[in-house]
């Protein structure tokens, strides 16, 4: 009698310990949940820093050449009046520069283009997308579950736009660097003609 009694308070016990790791388990699951939507959000805001350095890059960008744009024109006009011979090359340079120049000064400007994205819901359509499906969402996990969701697409969206940005704002600095070469080059025939 001892002894089935003993079994079943051990039972009971067992049980109760089996329900407590179960308790247990849930709780370090929903911490682990809890910092994967803390990650989430963190990525999140890398991407939208990274956002806003390449629209910070692309305004220096159109500010410099814009600046450059009218000193080199200024010189080109200096130079046709004092270099009557070689007019005609002044032009040429100058208008492959120009052009050169422009096709950056595009590039830049395009940088600033609205790609669509992403975004989250309002807080009155997630009020409505929960009350429709308010069987899913009974417990913190599952919000934290559509936080996570919700901020991966939105990083995705926001990932590829900013990517095509960078390729736009690539080909404006590429565009910069043929245009100094091209300077560069053109200065020196135009001095070895005008000798």
């Amino acid at each position: 009698m001892v002894k089935e009694k003993e079994k079943k308070e051990n039972g009971l016990n067992e049980e109760e310990l089996e329900k407590e790791n179960e308790k247990i388990d849930e709780q370090i699951i929903l911490q682990i949940k809890k910092g994967v939507a803390e990650y989430s959000s963190n990525t999140l805001s890398m991407e939208k820093e990274r956002e806003k350095r390449i629209y910070e890059t692309a305004n220096a960008i159109v500010t410099f050449i814009s600046i450059l744009l009218v000193a080199i024109m200024g010189l080109i006009f200096e130079l046709l009046d004092r270099l009557k011979q070689v007019d005609y090359l002044i032009v040429i340079f100058g208008s492959i520069l120009a052009v050169t120049l422009l096709s950056s000064l595009f590039f830049a400007v395009l940088t600033h283009w609205f790609y669509k994205r992403r975004y989250t819901r309002s807080g009155q359509e997630f009020l409505d997308y929960i009350n429709s499906h308010i069987d899913e969402y009974k417990n913190e996990e599952r919000f934290i579950e559509q936080k996570v969701l919700d901020n991966d697409s939105i990083y995705n969206s926001l990932e590829k736009c900013n990517n095509r940005r960078l390729k736009t704002l690539m080909t404006s600095f590429i565009l910069l660097y043929i245009f100094f070469a091209l300077m560069v080059v053109f200065g020196i025939v135009i001095l070895i003609v005008a000798v």
